[in-house]
């Protein structure tokens, strides 16, 4: 999903507000969607199922 937000240049996610109020020296380094196309995100799931059955 990230690749193809990133290609789209489209942050639906909201996080350049995450890298302006805690990395500003990398939101100052140029035009948002410039840095973000080229911006390695890593992402970790942690998914706990706290219900299983049939679905009627």
């Amino acid at each position: 999903m990230f690749k193809t937000c990133q290609e789209a240049s489209s942050d639906v996610k909201g996080i350049g507000e995450d890298i302006r109020a805690y990395h500003p020296q990398l939101w100052r380094e140029g035009k948002w969607k410039d840095i973000y196309k080229d911006l390695k995100i890593e992402t970790k799931v942690n998914v706990n199922i706290v219900r299983s059955g049939s679905i009627r």
